[in-house]
């Protein structure tokens, strides 16, 4: 009988030992660039931001977010409620790792982020609420900034080609008046069509390029 508990004991820690060594963990990296323009040509020029992303089987773990000089920023962090694959919370850390805010999330049916709570570390006093709008195709139409008191302060829209790539964004204040308008001039796809380079174009001139990796 003991034979048999060992056995079975053994067996579990080299289940445990496969399961661990199966975890998949991914980066993947955000880089934007100052652009250099000269007369009708440009080209990228200043590293202006980067951020990378840490995944294992495909759910993100935590973003890394840093200045341009290289230093880091902050780090936010992803909590997942026993096995779901979307997360129900993100907390933000400081370059300190002192926690700075928190956010509380809610998605739909088909798994779209539908709203994002976000709330001071400190006092648990809730500051914002994000809104987000999708399109049949599950990609993000539209973002809404919203005050502790559910009141909107900017429209952010987006338009999205076939594939889910973003077109091009505009920001609106309530009354409608116009914050910033971006379009987007891709550069370079990957084999699903998903771009891995692109140039933000503003009143017609390249302003920043971006890279994903």
């Amino acid at each position: 009988m003991r034979r048999g508990i060992l056995v079975m004991a053994m067996s579990i820690c080299i289940i445990a030992i496969s399961c661990k060594n199966d975890v998949k963990k991914q980066i993947s990296t955000l880089e934007i660039y100052t652009v250099l323009t000269d007369g009708e040509t440009y080209a990228p020029d200043t590293m202006a931001y980067y951020e990378t992303t840490h995944s294992e089987n495909g759910m993100i773990q935590k973003i890394e977010f840093y200045h341009s000089n290289g230093n880091l920023k902050g780090i936010e962090k992803y909590h997942y409620k026993d096995a779901d694959d979307l997360p129900d919370e993100s907390k933000y850390y400081g370059p300190d790792d002192k926690l700075l805010s928190y956010y509380v999330l809610s998605y739909d049916k088909k798994g779209n982020k539908v709203m994002s709570a976000a709330y001071d570390a400190s006092n648990d006093e809730l500051l914002r609420r994000e809104t987000f709008d999708y399109d049949a195709n599950g990609y993000m139409t539209a973002k809404r900034i919203k005050n502790a008191a559910d009141e909107t302060q900017r429209i952010y829209t987006f338009v999205n080609d076939e594939k889910g790539n973003e077109l091009s964004m505009t920001v609106v204040n309530t009354d409608g008046t116009l914050v910033a308008s971006e379009r987007y001039q891709l550069t370079n796809v990957d084999s699903k069509g998903k771009w891995i380079e692109k140039y933000g174009i503003v009143n017609d001139v390249p302003k920043t390029f971006h890279v994903k990796k």
